[in-house]
Order: structure tokens, then C-alpha cells, then sequence
């Protein structure tokens, strides 16, 4: 893939179904981001560490998702449906005689999928991000320098510090108000200026009827 193609995109999985092959530091990462943004996640690795089974157990504790592990070799024939049943599939083995094939199953079955040795050979990468409450920011270089993401990841959340995120609650508030209540052109003129309010000039929007 040419990284100039990368289109960015945030993706909606609450009701997809995701799986992860291999469960080393790689495969735990992806699974605690996909935790509660997906409906299931399957598991399927060779050898899974203590460390990690205690921090898969907590994680079922804590959240809604359904996850499936399965301590087990992979087997295409034998594991065929968590392959067929999974919307997006993150290869995250060190064998890449086995990572090529499961990518060869996935792209000739239409299933999204991560290399995580090859970004190149895969639909898509995961950049780096930061949330804050409803604010969520991606940062990628394409593959480029992940060190360069995580400065750059520091160096803005040194200015989210300086920032105030819970005016985000207000604004959705505002905004919802306004779309309610107002033509098309008001609607246009007021969401403009939202962003440059004060706290107290948004409660009182969203206490008032607007006119």
C-alpha cells in the first residue's frame, strides 16, 4: 500500500466482531483497544503468557464485550468459523510464513485486515491516539516513524493540559439547542460562534429558548 493512500477514517464496531491472532505485546495492545468497541473479540494464539491471561481476565471483568480466547495453534480448517464470522482480523504473530497465509484467507474473503509485521500488505493502520473525554485525536506518519508519533502524541497533550476540555459537553449541548430551534441560516451564523464562547455564554444558551 502507498502510504500517500492512506484515507483516515474513524470506524464504527459496536456491533462487528474482531479477531486477533496472537496474543504477545502486540496482540494484547490491540485487544485492550478494541475492549468495549467492539461487540466480540476472538482470540486465537499458540502460547499466551500468565501476565497477559490475568490482564484478558480483568478486562472480561470490566467490560461488555464478548471475549473468546482460544489457546491453540491456528488452524485454518479447525478455527474457520472465527474467521468467517469476524469483520476485521489483526495478525499479530512473529511466524510470517503463517502471518502471509492468513493473509492471503483474509484478502480472498474480503476481510479487513492488519499485518502488524507489514503494514504495506494491510487494509489499513492503526495510528496513535489521544482521548480526552468526547475529544479524540489520531496522529499517523504513514508508517514513517512511530517514534516521531509518540513526541508528537506528548507534545499535544502538553497543550490539551492547557485546555478546557469540559467546555466539549457544553458545546454539544449548545449545539443540539441550536439545531432544534433555528433555520438553516441562524443554525449556520450561531454554530460559528460557538466555539469562541465563554462556559457562561453557553449555559445560557442552552438555558434559554433562541430567538
Amino acid at each position: 500500500m502507498d502510504k500517500k493512500n492512506y484515507y483516515p477514517v474513524m470506524l464504527n464496531l459496536t456491533t462487528k466482531s474482531a479477531l486477533i491472532i496472537g496474543l504477545g505485546a502486540v496482540g494484547l495492545r490491540k485487544l485492550k483497544g478494541l475492549v468495549d468497541k467492539t461487540a466480540n473479540i476472538y482470540v486465537i494464539s499458540k502460547e499466551i503468557k500468565l501476565e497477559t491471561k490475568e490482564q484478558v481476565n480483568r478486562l472480561k471483568t470490566q467490560s461488555d464485550t464478548n471475549i473468546m480466547i482460544i489457546e491453540e495453534a491456528l488452524d485454518l480448517n479447525k478455527h474457520y468459523e472465527y474467521l468467517e464470522n469476524s469483520d476485521i482480523i489483526f495478525i499479530c504473530t512473529d511466524n510470517i510464513l503463517l502471518n502471509q497465509e492468513i493473509e492471503t484467507y483474509a484478502k480472498s474473503n474480503k476481510i479487513w485486515h492488519l499485518r502488524c509485521d507489514d503494514a504495506k500488505h494491510s487494509d489499513f493502520i492503526n495510528p496513535i491516539t489521544i482521548q480526552k473525554q468526547e475529544l479524540l485525536l489520531a496522529i499517523s506518519t504513514s508508517g514513517a516513524s512511530p517514534i516521531y508519533c509518540q513526541y508528537l502524541k506528548s507534545e499535544i497533550e502538553k497543550v490539551l493540559e492547557t485546555l478546557d476540555i469540559d467546555k466539549l459537553k457544553l458545546l454539544d449541548l449548545a449545539r443540539k439547542k441550536i439545531k432544534s430551534q433555528n433555520d438553516y441560516e441562524t443554525k449556520a451564523k450561531l454554530l460559528e460562534k460557538l466555539v469562541h464562547m465563554s462556559k457562561e455564554e453557553l449555559e445560557d444558551i442552552i438555558g434559554e429558548e433562541i430567538l
